[in-house]
């Protein structure tokens, strides 16, 4: 069954009018839903998701009458990912995108010491929480992520002695394995392109930041921080 992100969805209630012009539109001209099809709604803030079925496809409003309400998905720990900002728009979609697929329930973008020039316009903010919005029903997730965006950005305000950080020249760097599954709450620092600045670093570890490498295998800044999230979200 199709999902959708229902602000304001009232679970009290048995009787749900969809009256917004674009969810209209899509359920009866793009998927041409008919009566008696289920179709799931959830709010972006319970964990759970609710099944109504169409009873009405009126002129201006699709009726649906509530069927059950099912409980989500529950991950093992919670990841927040820091992330430098990309050099392109096109990677800081990608980011957000699979991110909110594997389970990443916050984003915070901010420009390190080497990040490049990229201006994020409120039409492109607007863009990327449209893209996570479509990420979450796609994926079966309940709960919206956050998203952040800094364009100064105080590193001391934000690093904390809990935080891993991607650094692969570091051979003695710590392995996921050796820390997957021993915390509640991760938060993963993610350099750009250029990697991180030894400024930076020395701020790392003057804070016992705990540094991990993931192999010989150099990753994109683009997939670096997923594959670590995926990883400690599965133990």
């Amino acid at each position: 069954m199709q999902r959708f992100y229902y602000p304001g969805l009232d679970n009290e209630k048995d009787t749900l009018r969809i009256k917004d012009r674009d969810l209209f539109h899509q359920m009866t001209r793009v998927l041409r839903y008919t009566v008696w099809q289920e179709v799931v709604f959830f709010d972006g803030i319970h964990l759970c998701d609710s099944v109504y079925r169409i009873t009405e496809i009126q002129k201006d409003q699709v009726v649906c009458e509530k069927q059950e309400t099912r409980l989500g998905a529950t991950d093992s720990c919670s990841v927040t990912l820091y992330q430098a900002l990309p050099n392109k728009l096109e990677k800081l979609e990608y980011i957000v995108q699979k991110g909110v697929e594997v389970g990443i329930q916050k984003f915070i973008f901010f420009r390190s010491d080497r990040s490049q020039k990229l201006q994020l316009s409120d039409t492109k903010k607007s863009r990327l929480t449209k893209i996570m919005i479509e990420a979450v029903e796609q994926s079966g997730a309940c709960v919206l992520p956050e998203i952040h965006f800094f364009d100064t950005f105080s590193f001391e305000q934000h690093v904390s002695s809990h935080h891993i950080y991607l650094h692969t020249e570091d051979l003695a760097s710590k392995k996921l394995r050796d820390i997957a599954g021993k915390e509640e709450q991760y938060s993963i620092w993610i350099g750009p392109e250029g990697g991180w600045s030894e400024k930076e670093l020395q701020n790392f570890r003057e804070k016992n930041m705990t540094p991990v490498y993931l192999g010989s295998h150099i990753l994109r800044t683009e997939t670096a921080g997923l594959v670590t999230a995926f990883f400690l979200l599965q133990h």
